[in-house]
């Protein structure tokens, strides 16, 4: 067991114990159980392997920790703060049920699909007004915190500056921020690209096909992540004409049906917005 302090965003001190217990793994990292000293509260550390690294993976972590220190929502994984030795770079967040646990006995029930829903919402929304794009919107990616569904895993989300708007150069913002700025990390007219990156069954088709880049990429995601869990199924090649078949043997309402429909729609500009499925009339039943 190693143990370190962790400053969180109120600039407490605390010690962490960190286990063996692994509580996930990425390509990169593992992700164990810390706990207090006094056994009272649990953490999850993401522990990355420095020896694994690149300088564009160390730039993409820095970005990661700029990002997750930004935010404060409910439904966003709450960040402590990081630490680093020679071997590791450790992340330490709250810990939470993932909500891929709640799946492995097939689909859920609408009600309880709402109430996920509404929270993913609140925090795409949240992401969104702080000009960010999670890029990897997914069931593992969202964790259930004392009944509260949270967005998790910042680590291919992208700020988008539009510099034209921002009347800046490159550069300038470069020297702004604490991790370099790149191509990838923003919009820098309002049809910026970017390379193919999120996960299987989850990439918007904007993505695969060089399209424009902007919020609705975790739109269409989401509306997979809430086709899953209510069905059991991913959407296959992107067949949306044939989205009405994955609803045949189910009882949910028809408003669900068409807010899953308004997600997964293929031309982004004609997707519906995080704005409007706030207010979507299925959460008034």
């Amino acid at each position: 067991m190693n143990r370190f302090f962790i400053s969180d965003l109120k600039k407490f001190e605390q010690e962490i114990i960190e286990t063996d217990i692994v509580l996930g793994e990425g390509s990169y990292s593992t992700v164990i159980l810390g706990k207090s000293i006094d056994e009272k509260k649990e953490f999850a550390i993401k522990k990355i392997n420095r020896e694994w690294l690149n300088n564009s993976d160390i730039e993409c972590i820095k970005k990661e920790v700029f990002i997750l220190s930004k935010l404060k929502h409910n439904n966003i994984i709450k960040f402590y703060g990081h630490y680093y030795d020679e071997n590791f770079i450790y992340l330490i967040m709250e810990r939470g049920k993932s909500l891929e646990m709640l799946t492995y006995r097939g689909s859920l029930e609408e009600k309880k699909v709402k109430k996920i829903t509404r929270d993913i919402f609140n925090g795409l929304h949240y992401l969104k007004k702080n000009n960010i794009i999670h890029y990897d919107i997914k069931i593992p990616n969202i964790i259930i915190v004392d009944d509260v569904a949270k967005i998790c895993d910042f680590g291919l989300s992208d700020i988008i500056i539009n510099v034209k708007k921002e009347g800046e150069s490159k550069d300038n913002i470069n020297n702004k921020l604490p991790y370099k700025y790149s191509e990838d990390d923003a919009i820098i007219s309002n049809n910026g690209k970017v390379g193919i990156k999120g996960s299987t069954n989850y990439i918007a088709p904007e993505i695969m096909s060089n399209g424009d880049i902007s919020f609705q990429i975790d739109i269409w995601s989401c509306g997979i992540l809430i086709l899953k869990l209510i069905t059991n199924y991913f959407l296959r090649n992107y067949n949306t004409s044939e989205l009405y078949l994955y609803f045949r043997h189910t009882n949910v309402s028809e408003d669900l049906v068409k807010l899953i429909k308004s997600m997964l729609v293929l031309n982004s500009y004609n997707r519906i917005t995080i704005e409007d499925l706030v207010n979507h009339k299925w959460f008034d039943n």
